[in-house]
């Protein structure tokens, strides 16, 4: 009986030491409201029709749902769909609850087009029926917005509640097809202890098209790692498109820069694709889409010696295709910040890329795909 105690002591002692030392100790979640979940949302000159709503008349807006987390998320990724002509345009707002009911103004999230002077907006706003007030700074009691997603600083926030205001130009029609929320207690930039399983994905690859940053526009091929990665998937799957001429729908001029997530996404919808930005935390999250032959577009960021082969190598952040697994179980890539295929197709050590994008990066990444007829 004590032989039998000591040794169930001891499988005890284990269980916790295994759980301390390989523990996940954040949450995620990744929603996506699109079809039928469009019903939930409020609509000003706006119908839902064929499982998207589409917007006809100036001034309209749609209001999401609010949108209650299982937990007080540090970091959210928003992205979303909406199929327009260059002549549309329309205003992204964000707003926030804490546990105590603590509402923040609608703080602005992103723009997309030409849209009129703000502060003819704010007057629009100020004086329709929407609830809350409007507010153009980027940042409110412990929470802002950092270029392309939202961080609460001190974590209290557990509701969130989108606005879409749309200014297409008379005629022209807008349809908005989905919304798209990765939320985590975790930000990108904290040691992550994550448990892998190593006898995943070996073997198991296809091939994408190879692009270079450098074959182009010179003048921004510094600058493109986002638009070159987003074209090299387009291009896998059938859209042939110039770097060039995405690079200019890309382009975030308020933060005059190339490589904004949401802004992936929602270029390449105009060409037919849908798609997203979420959370990757481990490589069984990648292999469930190298499994159907879709490419992952992983946002890396490299600190010298995290690479064995380059240790001089390093970069605030980079974008590359992942296209599957080596027979080692490695991370096979195409890299557009080569200037030949040869250079640009190559494999990082998995425990290496685990570094680079999940710990460093946080693991954000894109999928896209195109859009089912």
């Amino acid at each position: 009986m004590c032989r039998n105690n000591f040794i169930l002591s001891i499988i005890f002692i284990f269980f916790i030491l295994f759980n301390t030392s390989y523990a996940i100790d954040y949450s995620d979640i990744f929603i996506i409201y699109k079809e039928n979940d469009l019903k939930q949302f409020t609509l000003k000159d706006s119908i839902f029709e064929d499982n998207k709503i589409i917007i006809k008349n100036k001034n309209s807006y749609i209001l999401s749902p609010i949108i209650k987390l299982p937990f007080n998320f540090e970091e959210c990724v928003p992205s979303w769909n909406i199929k327009c002509s260059d002549k549309s345009s329309f205003y992204v707002f964000v707003r926030f609850e804490d546990g105590e009911n603590q509402i923040s103004p609608w703080l602005l999230m992103g723009e997309w087009g030409e849209m009129s002077d703000y502060k003819k907006l704010k007057s629009y706003l100020d004086n329709s029926k929407i609830d809350g007030k409007f507010e153009n700074p980027f940042k409110y009691s412990g929470i802002s917005i950092e270029t392309d997603y939202i961080l609460s600083k001190n974590k209290k926030f557990n509701k969130i509640q989108f606005c879409f205001i749309f200014d297409p130009n008379c005629e022209d029609t807008i349809e908005f097809s989905s919304l798209n929320i990765s939320a985590s207690t975790h930000r990108g930039d904290k040691k992550l202890k994550l448990y892998e399983k190593t006898n995943l994905g070996k073997n198991s690859y296809f091939s994408v098209p190879f692009r270079s940053q450098g074959w182009e526009d010179k003048k921004i091929s510094s600058e493109i790692c986002s638009v070159v990665s987003t074209a090299t998937v387009m291009d896998y799957y059938g859209v042939d498109i110039k770097t060039a001429e995405l690079a200019k729908i890309a382009y975030d001029k308020r933060y005059k820069m190339y490589g904004m997530w949401w802004r992936a996404v929602q270029s390449a919808h105009q060409y037919g694709f849908e798609g997203y930005v979420r959370h990757f935390r481990s490589f069984e999250d990648v292999k469930e889409y190298i499994d159907k032959k879709m490419p992952v577009i992983a946002c890396i960021s490299v600190n010298k010696n995290d690479i064995s082969d380059d240790p001089n190598y390093e970069t605030d952040g980079h974008v590359i295709v992942i296209m599957g697994f080596d027979k080692n179980g490695d991370i096979l890539c195409a890299d557009g910040g080569f200037r030949k295929e040869e250079d640009g197709i190559l494999s990082y050590k998995r425990e290496e890329f685990e570094k680079i994008w999940f710990i460093n990066s946080g693991g954000i990444g894109y999928i896209i795909y195109p859009t089912k007829k």
